[in-house]
């Protein structure tokens, strides 16, 4: 008898390995101090969408968020969504975006490490990566 096909869970999620990924390099090259955090927002059961909207759950909730100082000394929270490679924003995750903005905030979608990368270096975050610290010496 032969097992029935599964997915993975990197199969049925590509984008949990990117992210998973890219809070291991953000772990790793942002200083000492800087928060990052996943809200869940997806992969809910029926019952358990209407409780989280219910506790404030936002719906188009960007993925990551990413709090800490900068070397000035300001405060920086930035957002970053996280999208397989051919993955697109939804309407939702769009409309949240651009309120996100609207109120002052970074946002930026991710579909690799060099996208992080370069949000990094966009936003102007200290980071301990080598190729960011060489393009800001060039």
């Amino acid at each position: 008898m032969t097992k029935p096909f599964r997915l993975t869970a990197e199969r049925q999620a590509p984008e949990a390995k990117i992210q998973r990924d890219i809070l291991r390099y953000l772990g790793a090259t942002l200083p000492h101090g800087f928060i990052l955090h996943h809200s869940p927002n997806g992969g809910m059961l029926k019952g358990e969408v209407g409780r989280s909207r219910g506790l404030g759950t936002k719906p188009g909730w960007p993925d990551l968020q990413v709090i800490g100082r900068l070397d000035s000394g300001e405060p920086f929270t930035g957002y970053i969504e996280v999208k397989a490679p051919k993955g697109r924003l939804s309407e939702e995750q769009i409309a949240m975006r651009d309120r996100l903005i609207d109120c002052g905030y970074p946002v930026g979608v991710a579909r690799s490490i060099d996208d992080v990368r370069e949000l990094v270096r966009a936003w102007g975050l200290p980071s301990r990566d080598v190729a960011i610290r060489r393009s800001e010496a060039a």
